[in-house]
């Protein structure tokens, strides 16, 4: 039988194929925003408080899974697909851990006055508080979809897509930016979401739902950090957590 490049089996490798190389490419930037960060020395991991490492540690380790879910699902054997969905339920760990970590995180971030110089105590509380919340909640919704593989691997590259702004706050010259930075960081997020449009044009004619749900949750969660940022209860409260 001739091959056909819009066959069934051949969409669904090509969809596969793209995700893995996504996740990859994402997992990449963020641990080199972070790598060249520490290796200017301009943060001293040695002195920050242990919490930070865990953090650290928790969010290389979901890096890590969901590089490796991407690459079971991609090889589309019926082994590799039944530990990608064993191995799948740990994102239920993580949707738990991450904002209790996370939140432990930036109280000592706040209180220790190790807010950097070029954020604001109230625009880190918000910007932090809205990827605790976001991230899980793009997670959660991909695991309740997770017989829906169109969706499921939409949503989850949407989630790690919310991982680039940390990344990129180490990666664009933040100090000269000032409140531009937000919506620069925004603009570089919409780019993967680009890349995955195109995908979705080619592979079935139309943008995904779950594509265009993924784009304006991160634009959203942008437009209500600058909004939280200014707000004064976010104000106050970043101020106690500072004395």
């Amino acid at each position: 039988m001739a091959y056909s490049p819009t066959s069934p089996a051949a969409l669904l490798y090509r969809d596969r194929q793209f995700f893995a190389r996504m996740t990859i490419g994402l997992a990449l930037i963020i641990v080199l925003g972070f790598g060249q960060f520490a290796a200017l020395g301009r943060v001293d991991y040695r002195h920050v408080p242990l919490w930070f490492h865990v953090h650290g540690a928790l969010m290389l380790s979901w890096l890590t899974l969901a590089v490796v879910q991407t690459q079971l699902a991609a090889r589309l054997s019926a082994p590799t697909l039944a530990l990608h969905r064993r191995m799948g339920w740990l994102a239920l760990a993580y949707i738990a851990a991450i904002p209790l970590v996370g939140g432990i995180t930036l109280h000592a971030a706040i209180s220790g006055q190790l807010v950097p110089p070029f954020f604001t105590p109230a625009y880190f509380l918000a910007l932090n508080a809205c990827f605790l919340l976001g991230f899980p909640a793009l997670i959660l919704l991909a695991v309740l979809r997770r017989r829906e593989t169109a969706w499921h691997a939409r949503l989850i590259m949407a989630a790690n897509v919310l991982l680039l702004d940390p990344a990129l706050g180490r990666l664009l010259p933040m100090p000269l930016l000032g409140s531009n930075g937000e919506w620069l960081s925004m603009t570089v997020e919409m780019v993967p979401f680009a890349l995955l449009a195109r995908h979705d044009q080619r592979q079935m004619g139309h943008i995904h739902p779950a594509t265009m749900l993924g784009a304006s949750s991160n634009m959203a969660l942008h437009i209500l950090t600058a909004l939280l940022a200014q707000s004064a209860p976010i104000i106050t409260l970043a101020g106690d957590l500072g004395q």
